[in-house]
């Protein structure tokens, strides 16, 4: 009788259920699950399959902590920093634990001397900071003094570190021959700009991003080739800069535009697309990065998708990440020391 009564209670319950619209499910057995969208730094440790939330940032209170861009040490796969709204972040424990570097400051861009890891340099606004030991002290170095005209990116010469490239919005390239203590103007793009690169392998080689195009120097920025210009017709939207990255090797190059990721091994001279799942010029693609171990290891965020191949963009796989909503990708970086492991940054 007692279990009669049991079994009419539960399809009362479910019966309840189906009603009301509700539904329930059963996660199949090591199925990943996706963490709650809180912005900040995810990792990943199988490559992108599940996603674990690294936010022990000091210091955020209320503020939305949104990731602008994050970068490895120099030494270490262990050693992120990470730039935001609220400052520049650092970890020393693949992203365990954060310190603040530099409190209260929108931070547009930050770059790392590339043979002393003490060395950064950040562009907040119209103003650069720099420190030399990594983030105990940081002096004042330059401030543009012009209306509404902010710093947009650093590099630093990979060749002669003392060299440091600035580049603001209105196109002025400046340039420092002395670790950024004086500056001089070195080139004038008139029209907007966005991302200065130095080529780790090439010496002299300078790459820029700026409004209409992809734009190269071989002679450290005294004079510039825009390279993209004859590639309209072939990759419409291929002017519309987001990224790029130097490969393992001299030359060799993975550009991504509006039109897609394209990739070239003779500094830019010619390309070739990769193909993705979607046609070209179709989608908004956030970032990409590669395995710096197997460079035909690629990956790409499009919304909460993360897009892997192994085989240079022959065959793509997708895994869910954790964005959605006014949250979407910042930057991927892929551990150079153990490949399964992945770091992921959000920002609104």
């Amino acid at each position: 009788m007692l279990r009669k009564k049991i079994l009419f209670l539960c399809s009362i319950i479910i019966t309840g259920l189906i009603l009301s619209g509700c539904s329930f499910s059963v996660a199949p057995k090591n199925q990943s699950t996706t963490p709650t969208i809180t912005g900040g730094v995810y990792k990943s440790a199988d490559k992108g399959l599940g996603w674990e939330a690294k936010n022990n940032f000091p210091d955020v209170g209320k503020a939305r902590l949104n990731i602008k861009k994050i970068s490895f040490g120099i030494n270490s796969a262990k050693v992120i920093f990470a730039s935001s709204n609220v400052g520049l972040y650092l970890t020393e424990d693949g992203a365990d634990n954060w310190k603040l570097l530099i409190p209260n400051t929108d931070i547009a861009d930050f770059v790392l001397n590339p043979k002393t890891k003490s060395i950064i340099y950040v562009a907040s606004g119209n103003q650069v900071y720099k420190t030399s030991d990594t983030g105990a002290k940081w002096d004042l170095i330059y401030t543009e003094v012009r209306p509404n005209v902010t710093i947009k990116s650093l590099a630093v010469d990979y060749f002669d570190t003392s060299r440091i490239y600035l580049l603001e919005n209105d196109g002025v390239l400046l340039i420092s021959l002395d670790w950024g203590n004086s500056w001089k103007p070195l080139y004038n793009f008139a029209k907007p700009t966005s991302r200065i690169l130095a080529d780790p392998y090439h010496n002299k080689n300078l790459y820029a991003a700026v409004e209409g195009g992809l734009y190269r120097s071989v002679d450290s920025g005294a004079t510039w080739q825009e390279i993209m210009a004859d590639k309209r017709n072939d990759y419409p939207g291929v002017e519309s800069f987001k990224d790029l990255s130097f490969v393992n090797q001299a030359g060799d190059l993975i550009y991504l535009s509006r039109y897609g990721l394209l990739r070239s091994f003779d500094s830019g001279e010619t390309w070739t697309p990769l193909k993705l799942v979607s046609p070209p010029n179709s989608v908004d693609i956030e970032v990409f990065s590669y395995n710096p171990k197997e460079p035909d290891e690629i990956y790409y965020t499009l919304n909460d998708v993360l897009y892997h191949t192994i085989d240079g963009g022959r065959n793509w796989q997708t895994k869910v990440l954790p964005s959605s909503g006014k949250y979407k990708a910042s930057g991927i970086l892929v551990d150079p020391t153990d490949p399964n492991n992945l770091y992921l940054s959000l920002t609104q």
